[in-house]
């Protein structure tokens, strides 16, 4: 497994159940200032609305984008500290009355994140996909 997601509804569901949209210019803001080496794109159409690769000093760059129905992000987890930075990141990112739930492409892996999720839980739920 090399992707994850987060998404807004629990999948298989429709996120287009969602109120809650990403804004564009924020995020891609609120991504420079903590990563201050990020690559961040808007690509014209396709399926993300934004694009990034999260570099920091002496380490590996993390992939990613926030899809075109700006509920949902994908990123590749081939660094694995770098992906665990960014989904704890995210979770702090969005609001807290947001839901937000983590899943692989299979769904093998569905979790629900909350402001309780820890580095370590999340170490365990992808090391038992893995």
């Amino acid at each position: 497994m090399s992707e994850l997601f987060i998404s807004t509804l629990r999948p298989p569901e429709d996120v287009s159940k969602s109120d809650y949209l990403i804004d564009v210019e924020l995020y891609s803001s609120a991504i420079r200032q903590k990563w201050k080496s990020a690559k961040v794109v808007t690509p014209p159409g396709g399926t993300y609305v934004l694009e990034w690769e999260l570099n920091e000093e002496h380490s590996l760059g993390l992939l990613g984008g926030l899809q075109s129905d700006r509920r949902t992000v994908s990123f590749g987890i081939n660094y694995f500290d770098n992906a665990l930075d960014y989904i704890l990141w995210h979770r702090e990112y969005v609001p807290n009355d947001v839901v937000l739930y983590l899943f692989d492409a299979n769904l093998d892996l569905i979790h629900r994140l909350t402001t309780e999720t820890s580095r370590d839980e999340l170490i365990l739920l992808i090391q038992a996909i893995s």
